[in-house]
């Protein structure tokens, strides 16, 4: 019997409706198998865009972290030298600057990134290095690109043109600035190693070119070298390739998020995030040959799966219930930006919890825990595990399931900063899903992440930025802030004003070095006499001043006053031999009597401390009005 036979009389047999119930199974599966393909190659598709996104913000974080700061500290340092030149008599030497220089170096050497290569300056006629470098005898300042640039542009914070550095073969990049006198230059070098090397790497594995661009087109790093030190210009108006025509969309709008532009006919994702104001880190890639390779594998897989898929239909809804886990696990993970100690998914309306991941005492993880019936006591209870007992109570109102509806109201996210049980900082941070149609609208996460590090390098900058770099007490800029604030408050107080006698002597007789251990003594003094609530503070050069809260009489402040001179009395400076270390005080009050403000206190200290210095030895002298107004007639 032949085989066409055989399969008719089979036909006959069974009858047609198992053949016809058998070719619907089959076309259901086929469009089942469609649309599950579908949906993964989408989410495939999304995973490959969320690399570039990923590193993207990578390369920014790791750019940004390194040059925003050195920027705002070289802006530091060149009102700092602007600073002692406008109170320098007869202005700043190059001598003082150079010192001020190889200080600073020191300082940011042993705090920032290496790539930072030191400050440098051009300063009344002379090079000065600020490192332990010496230029070649036919080195012209004036003739180099960082000072001719600078100075065409007066007061801005200028970026040269990277060049290849011929000793190290590193790229460097220079930021400079003009000083007081805009012939004046400062500027500091950053190696763009780092940077290079990072970006070649990230773009080997994702398939993106990524660039760091400012707003005029200059390439300061690229996954090509040979494009670095390239100027994308668009100052015509036209754009001659993808990179110039990327710049130009980035004078309209700051970041793109993985945006599709066309150009010339192709399709491009571009990823862009803006720092500082003018440069940007951007990712791009060609769209129709970056998914065309990975369309080809899910539509052979596609197919191949779904001749296995019509002899396990079960097995194949199986996959297809995972693969939805998977995606709705995937999607609360997009919400975060970065890895966490301890995540859990919330539903509120349910009060069922779900620890989606958490580092247990010994450094492991722990994933995907079972649901939890009790989401209130069960958060409560893991806080408490976690936070140190300082933190507890805020921490314990922070992770109210009750309240938090209302507290999420004002946003999509609630953050807070606690000490855990090691005494680390730590965030915890709300974060509502309710914008995504495909989760529940009460859904919320609970994430707990390790900021120690960052929080201590934060206030590491805001102590840099406050502090006088000799004395280790509070600048002027920063102390006047202080007193601005409490004299804008009503918290009566002392305000004084000390001066060091004879000081120009110090520094003409024994040198700048023994005038800075006057100034350092002096200071310390000061800090040990007053409390440390109290704002001590150098205004620069010899003079200090303090605010001394609720202290509003004189015999107070006259207690006070013998106490610091009784220290200033035992400073010893073997450099000084027999020379005695003197101070004028002046001293005024702002209390009940009379409305005041910062700059009539500042006045009318320092009259009396005026008044003060013409007594010889340390000498203290308390504001008077009728002899101030005298003076003012």
């Amino acid at each position: 019997m032949s085989l066409s036979n055989k399969f008719t009389e089979i036909f006959r047999t069974l009858g047609v409706r198992p053949f016809l119930s058998l070719a619907l199974a089959m076309l259901l599966v086929i469009l089942v198998s469609v649309f599950f393909f579908s949906k993964l190659y989408t989410s495939k598709k999304e995973l490959i865009l969320g690399v570039g996104q990923k590193n993207t913000l990578i390369l920014t974080s790791k750019f940004e972290t390194i040059l925003i700061p050195l920027i705002e500290l070289a802006k530091i340092s060149a009102y700092k030298i602007n600073y002692l030149d406008d109170h320098t008599e007869g202005g700043v030497s190059a001598e003082v600057v150079g010192k001020f220089l190889t200080d600073q170096n020191i300082v940011y050497s042993k705090n920032i990134d290496e790539s930072f290569l030191g400050l440098y300056a051009y300063f009344n006629g002379e090079f000065l290095t600020g490192i332990d470098w010496t230029p070649d005898e036919d080195y012209n300042p004036l003739e180099r690109p960082w000072y001719k640039k600078t100075v065409a542009f007066p007061k801005q914070m200028v970026y040269v043109d990277p060049y290849l550095d011929a000793y190290t073969g590193s790229f460097i990049l220079t930021v400079a600035t003009t000083l007081n006198d805009d012939r004046n230059v400062m500027a500091f070098d950053i190696a763009l190693d780092k940077f290079q090397t990072q970006t070649e790497r990230v773009s080997k594995n994702d398939g993106y070119e990524h660039m760091i661009v400012n707003d005029d087109g200059l390439v300061i790093v690229h996954s090509d070298i040979d494009k670095v030190g390239t100027i994308y210009d668009i100052s015509d108006g036209r754009a001659d390739n993808v990179y110039e025509y990327v710049v130009s969309l980035l004078h309209e709008k700051n970041n793109f998020n993985g945006d599709v532009i066309k150009y010339n006919g192709k399709s491009y994702v571009v990823y862009s995030q803006s720092i500082g104001g003018c440069w940007h880190v951007v990712g791009i890639a060609d769209s129709d040959e970056f998914f065309s390779s990975l369309r080809t594998v899910f539509i052979v897989s596609a197919i191949t799966i779904l001749f296995a898929l019509t002899l396990v239909t079960v097995v194949f809804f199986n996959i297809v219930y995972n693969q939805r886990k998977i995606e709705k696990l995937n999607e609360n993970m997009v919400m975060v930006a970065e890895v966490y100690d301890h995540m859990y998914e919330i539903s509120l309306s349910e009060n069922k919890c779900m620890r989606l991941c958490s580092i247990n005492a010994s450094g492991g993880s722990t994933v995907l825990g079972s649901d939890v019936d009790d989401a209130q006591n069960f958060i409560v209870s893991e806080m408490n595990k976690l936070t140190a007992d300082v933190s507890k109570g805020v921490l314990t109102e922070f992770v109210n399931l009750k309240s938090l509806p209302e507290r999420l109201l004002s946003g999509k996210k609630l953050i807070l900063e606690f000490l855990n049980h090691d005494r680390l900082w730590c965030r915890a941070r709300f974060i509502s899903s309710d914008y995504h149609k495909s989760i529940d609208r009460d859904n919320v996460l609970l994430l707990i992440e390790n900021i120690d590090h960052e929080k201590r390098e934060r206030e590491k900058l805001i102590y840099l930025s406050e502090t006088d770099h000799l004395t280790g007490i509070l600048n002027r800029g920063s102390g006047e802030a202080k007193i601005r604030s409490l004299v804008s408050d009503g918290k009566f107080g002392l305000y004084a004003l000390f001066d060091a006698d004879k000081f120009k002597s110090v520094n003409d007789n024994f040198g700048h070095d023994v005038g800075d251990k006057v100034i350092v003594a002096v200071a310390e003094s000061i800090r040990k006499t007053f409390r440390n609530y109290d704002v001590v503070m150098r205004l620069g050069g010899d003079e200090f001043a303090v605010y001394a809260v609720s202290v509003t009489d004189r015999e107070t402040a006259t207690a006070l006053m013998s106490r610091l001179f009784n220290s200033i009395d035992r400073i010893n400076i073997k450099e000084l031999g027999d020379f005695k270390i003197n101070i004028s005080v002046g001293i005024t009050f702002f209390d009940m009597s009379r409305k005041s403000d910062f700059e009539s206190l500042y006045r009318e200290a320092d009259f009396a401390m005026y008044e003060s210095k013409k007594t010889a030895g340390n000498s203290l002298t308390f504001f008077d009005e009728l002899n101030f107004d005298d003076v003012r007639r």
